[in-house]
């Protein structure tokens, strides 16, 4: 089981936890898998929509994610801490 899993059984616990109808749980279902669907979709879209004129774009765009790593993974972690931060406040508060 990796992390994309239990973000996904995460999620999908969120979703089931609220007090809306099954229609709306339903949305925020569909909501998720398009959200998660967007950082490996728009590279394969891009490709099919310009074909050669996407390699270009998509080199620089791998060329500029391998130089910037060390920044997005940073901010990634300080998304995540943000979010378990808030999320133990709540619970303390409550």
């Amino acid at each position: 089981m990796d992390r994309r899993d239990l973000l996904s059984i995460a999620a999908a616990s969120a979703i089931a936890r609220t007090d809306t109808s099954a229609g709306a749980q339903a949305v925020a279902l569909a909501v998720y898998v398009v959200l998660g669907a967007l950082g490996p979709g728009t590279p394969v879209v891009l490709y099919f929509a310009l074909r050669e004129r996407s390699k270009h774009i998509l080199d620089d765009l791998r060329l500029w994610m391998e130089q910037h790593n060390t920044a997005i993974m940073a901010v990634i972690c300080l998304l995540f801490a943000a979010k378990l931060v808030g999320n133990a406040v709540s619970d303390l508060s409550s």
